[in-house]
């Protein structure tokens, strides 16, 4: 199962095209996941209805069903899931992802892909990424208060400093020569290859690393904790442009430690932490409410995201709200109901605040910061 990362989100959102499909649905471990398959099929049965009123034709709509009727009967598939599934598919692509996020059963047909859903996998919802960084191995890791497990890296993220550095750093660190002593027995002198170089090779190493992890997760997301010496830790604090790296590490070498007692010291730094951080924002939010750090109308949430002028999103959970959106004329225009002619608005104003480094929350009713409106925005400035 592919890895779905802030690239794939950006991709997929970029994506116009007619009968696009996005499915979201609740799966379960340790199971064959037949209530999951059920849920899919009603789901595309669903769109093929929709399909067939749009009068796309028998060949055209068993074409676009072939992929998704493999995928609903492979039993391979079902019985090796995780916590959530997404299903993306048109006609040009059917890409699955298997998240450690709980999804509400829920589709979505039109001519673009709809990601907010997803948005709980990126910016935490008691997720966090664990990064294990020693100069023999580099290993990151997804979890949660539960559970843990490895992220593939490889071909993304040096895996030893050797990777960066070449595999004449051992030679530099030790240029040697040997001298007979009385008692006869050899003593070695080295001469390395200087502190400041192996600091730089370090840097260097740990911006390979922090290039790599940001290029998967974006640079503001769900928590990062690092394991590691506290030498490694106080050069990564200089060089990342990850914004929500834990202040503290686990200190260390993380080879000397099991993955079990990696998770345990994790969640004991983190488990205060992931309420706290959206709790902030919405006092922030309410510190300022009716001045012009804060938007509660979608037109103007939709202008200001566009221009990456958005600190923090908050959208009620399953609120959505339709329309188009003029982008040369800067007008939004709202629907009752999703049509094959309108967009998800919210949709929009997620992705744009998310694809530039701002927060997303979806909240439930009782705790969005303006409780009158779907969504909220606060302003990285005064616009006015």
């Amino acid at each position: 199962m592919a890895i779905f990362s802030k690239k794939d989100f950006q991709r997929l959102s970029d994506i116009k095209a007619k009968d696009s499909a996005t499915f979201y649905i609740p799966t379960y471990r340790d199971s064959n996941n037949q209530k999951a398959k059920i849920i899919f099929k009603n789901q595309y049965n669903d769109i093929r209805k929709k399909l067939e009123s749009h009068d796309r034709g028998e060949t055209y709509i068993n074409n676009y069903f072939e992929s998704l009727n493999k995928l609903a009967d492979d039993p391979f598939f079902w019985r090796h899931l995780s916590d959530g599934l997404i299903v993306f598919h048109n006609m040009e692509l059917t890409e699955t992802y298997e998240l450690q996020v709980f999804f509400d059963d829920f589709h979505y047909f039109g001519n673009r892909f709809l990601l907010t859903p997803s948005i709980p996998y990126f910016n935490g919802n008691g997720r966090f990424y664990l990064l294990a960084i020693s100069q023999n191995q580099t290993r990151l890791f997804e979890g949660s208060r539960d559970e843990i497990g490895p992220i593939d890296i490889s071909g993304l993220i040096p895996q030893q400093l050797e990777d960066t550095v070449g595999y004449d750093f051992e030679q530099k660190s030790l240029q040697f020569r040997t001298e007979n002593t009385s008692s006869g027995n050899v003593q070695f002198h080295g001469h390395g290859a200087g502190k400041d170089d192996k600091d730089e090779e370090l840097l260097r190493f740990l911006r390979d690393i922090d290039r790599g992890f940001t290029s998967f997760a974006g640079k503001n997301g769900r928590p990062l904790i690092i394991a590691s010496v506290d030498n490694i830790f106080a050069n990564y604090k200089k060089i990342t442009q990850y914004k929500n790296l834990h202040k503290e590490n686990i200190s260390g070498n993380p080879d000397e430690s099991d993955i079990l007692l990696l998770h345990e010291k994790t969640w004991d730094l983190l488990k205060g932490n992931f309420n706290k951080q959206k709790q902030e924002a919405i006092d922030e939010y309410r510190k300022y409410q009716n001045t012009g750090k804060t938007l509660n109308n979608i037109e103007k949430i939709i202008s200001q995201s566009e221009a990456g002028n958005i600190d923090t999103l908050f959208i009620k959970k399953g609120e959505y709200i339709w329309g188009n959106y003029d982008e040369q004329m800067h007008e939004v225009k709202t629907d009752e109901l999703p049509s094959e002619e309108n967009i998800c608005l919210t949709d929009l104003a997620c992705k744009n605040t998310f694809l530039q480094d701002g927060q997303v929350f979806l909240v439930d009713p009782d705790e969005m910061p303006d409780p009158d409106s779907h969504i909220n925005a606060l302003m990285r400035f005064d616009p006015s």
